[in-house]
């Protein structure tokens, strides 16, 4: 009588590795046809959402966009009388409000581009003006900076 020596390979068996995944697939729980078509509509809807950009952000963009073009920037000026230079935010004014340098409780009269402003007590009354030369006058970053210099 003679025995019948079983093959083993070197990498392992295959046929066990065969019934170790059917077990696997065995164990997890077969799901009915409706729960796979739910899914499948999800991950639908989830694709379109990501590949559409939102209309919301695009609106808020724009109108941001449109704000910065429209409402007049801040400049940074320099005046001097009787040589004693002051520096100050200046804001042009925008639908009905006045212009103003922000540093100063006095109201600004004359515009800068003449370059000559008068700053007044009371404008009203014409009383207590003084009369400023506009040495220079600087953009909107400069504004930006001289915030983080001072």
């Amino acid at each position: 009588m003679s025995i019948k020596i079983k093959r083993q390979s070197l990498m392992g068996d295959s046929a066990s590795k065969k019934k170790v995944k059917q077990r696997a697939t065995k164990k997890q729980p077969a799901q009915s046809p409706s729960q796979a078509e739910i899914q499948a509509a999800q991950k639908q809807v989830a694709a379109k959402v990501e590949s559409k950009p939102k209309k919301g952000l695009w609106l808020s963009l724009a109108f941001i966009a449109l704000a910065v073009l429209i409402i007049p920037k801040p400049q940074l000026i320099s005046y001097q009388k009787l040589n004693v230079v002051g520096t100050s935010i200046y804001w042009p004014g925008f639908l009905g409000l006045p212009a103003t340098i922000f540093d100063s409780d006095l109201t600004l009269a004359g515009e800068i581009e003449q370059g000559k402003i008068f700053l007044c007590d009371n404008i009203n009354q014409n009383v207590g003006c003084h009369k400023y030369q506009v040495v220079k006058q600087e953009g909107f970053i400069s504004v930006i900076l001289s915030f983080f210099s001072d």
